[in-house]
């Protein structure tokens, strides 16, 4: 595929659009355009390899350090992103993925963005790491939750029971996910509406998150959200030690103290107190059980 022919400033602002970039941050995007062109002959190569399942994550690695010759703050690694993103958009369709769903996946990039400058005050994109998923067709945003598909390790696959080798769902909850029962269930719903025709079967679906943990469900009320999202997952690890899940709940980096942590909500409180007392926030590993 002529990947390439997407990289062009019309496109791109066209793209965004559609996902509702923050129109400061299209702007920077198109403007880099023209400066890719010495680096054709590697994105030439590269940019088709993002869409490629068994080979985009080793190329958005490469793809990482061309964006940052361009232009910083990974701004320039998001438009060539973008612009692989944008020639996926076509194999969706192929594959019978609808446009709704393509839009609703590649949604994230905005999200990132928005997320980014809350936690650094400027505009910015660091999840270069992650979105390789999205563009290669291995994860969706199908209602309020994201859905990837993975091939369970012995890790995962002996404690939630399942075979190992065998494909399985990682459920994902975006950082605007509607935690509702109903929102909730119409989105595991049209998954298994998706995954059958997508693949004729619906794999077994799992989340390892610090929304599963019961430390956190001891700091809120069942009527919660978070604790509504984990009444449909049955647990079967709790780790009580973890803080992966700081910085999704503070909307914080990693590097920034308990001390100077926000306490927006009654999580924030009960947690920054825990945390400051040397305690931790726990993570859980649960099985989807609906």
């Amino acid at each position: 595929m002529e990947v390439l022919q997407y990289l062009q400033a019309d496109l791109l602002h066209a793209f965004c659009t559609e996902l509702d970039m923050p129109e400061e941050v299209t702007s920077q995007l198109c403007s880099l355009i023209d400066a890719f062109k010495a680096e054709a002959d590697r994105l030439e190569e590269l940019l088709p390899a993002l869409l490629d399942k068994s080979r985009a994550e080793a190329a958005s690695q490469q793809v990482r350090e061309i964006g940052n010759l361009i232009a910083p703050d990974g701004l320039g690694e998001l438009a060539l992103l973008l612009t692989a993103a944008l020639a996926a958009r076509p194999i969706f369709a192929e594959r019978g993925i609808s446009d709704d769903i393509f839009l609703a996946t590649m949604g994230c990039f905005p999200r990132f963005v928005r997320e980014s400058r809350e936690w650094t005050g400027h505009w910015c994109f660091d999840r270069g790491f992650w979105v390789w998923r999205q563009i290669s067709g291995q994860l969706f945003r199908i209602g309020t939750l994201e859905f990837e598909l993975r091939t369970l390790t012995e890790e995962y696959a002996a404690p939630l029971g399942f075979t190992p080798g065998e494909p399985a769902l990682s459920v994902h909850i975006p950082g605007d996910a509607i935690l509702t029962t109903e929102a909730l269930h119409a989105s595991y719903a049209a998954s298994n509406e998706f995954f059958m025709k997508l693949q004729g079967s619906v794999p077994p679906a799992y989340c390892h998150t610090w929304l599963l943990s019961r430390t956190v469900h001891d700091m809120l009320p069942p009527s919660s959200g978070i604790c509504t999202f984990a009444r449909d997952y049955t647990i079967v690890q709790d780790d009580a030690s973890s803080n992966s899940g700081r910085v999704w709940l503070f909307n914080r980096k990693d590097d920034v103290p308990d001390e100077a942590l926000p306490e927006n909500t009654s999580l924030q409180r009960a947690a920054k107190k825990l945390l400051l007392s040397g305690g931790h926030i726990g993570n859980g590993l649960g099985k989807l059980s609906i």
